[in-house]
């Protein structure tokens, strides 16, 4: 892990934390998406052009780093932990997995569409 990545990191969890507009209990199971596509597509809706800079920068290597933060904001925010098993099948290609591993999939998917369109 190479300095470069670590404060983009750091950059990355405060600009992305500072920015969620909405509280994390508020999107409820009527309006999870279900596919990880959906979920980037909304992540980069909601993201401020920084973070998605900051993230797009990152080492595929470093993106582990983002476990607490988009990581987190991902488990939290989509229910992967209060039940929605959809995003979290999709996220591990079809099989039931941990929250943790699906956010982490669905974080290199986000990364991997903001440096193709970047």
């Amino acid at each position: 892990m190479n300095p470069k990545s670590i404060a983009l990191f750091a950059l990355l969890l405060v600009g992305f934390a500072a920015r969620a507009e909405e509280p994390v209990d508020e999107l409820g199971p009527d309006n999870w998406p279900t596919t990880v596509e959906a979920t980037v597509d909304d992540l980069i809706e909601r993201m401020p052009d920084s973070s998605k800079e900051k993230l797009a920068a990152m080492d595929e290597e470093d993106l582990a780093l983002a476990h607490f933060g988009i990581g987190l904001h991902i488990r939290n925010y989509y229910g992967l932990w209060r039940g929605n098993d959809k995003l979290v099948r999709d996220a591990c290609g079809g099989e039931a997995c941990h929250p943790d591993d699906a956010s982490g999939h669905i974080v290199k998917a986000l990364w991997s569409k903001l440096r193709e369109s970047g």
